[in-house]
């Protein structure tokens, strides 16, 4: 949520986008895997107004990091699918890999194997997104 803050304090994001878009723009995730309120960021930042009134702070004097601070407490959940995340992290470990016997001086021929591992899970990652 800390990017979207920025892209609203910034005036990068529409102010009538949705939550769930803005934040798989931002953070690059597929929308379907999004879980999180449906709304707009007008809307949302609305509610988080309300809250902060409805708590007793005069927003014409509360810091605008109390307004962050509610901001941020937005509930996101990422659902992937579990043969994405297997993937997701067998790639995290292959990378560690790869650069261990680059590292280490492996043949050639070692490293070479190891990297067409790599292109193909990063291809099967591709199809289930």
């Amino acid at each position: 949520m800390e990017k979207i803050w920025d892209g609203y304090i910034s005036g990068e994001l529409p102010i009538d986008i949705p939550l769930k878009e803005a934040y798989s723009q931002l953070y690059n995730i597929e929308e379907k895997w999004i879980k999180i309120k449906d709304v707009t960021l007008k809307e949302y930042m609305q509610q988080c107004t309300d809250e902060l009134e409805y708590a007793g702070y005069d927003l014409d004097k509360t810091p605008l990091k109390y307004l962050k601070e509610e901001f941020l407490l937005c509930n996101v959940l990422i659902e992937a699918p579990p043969e994405y995340i297997q993937l997701s992290e067998s790639l995290s470990e292959l990378k560690k890999q790869v650069a261990n016997c680059e590292k280490n001086n492996y043949p050639q021929e070692v490293i070479d194997k190891l990297v067409a591992i790599q292109t193909s899970i990063e291809s099967k990652i591709k199809d289930i997104q």
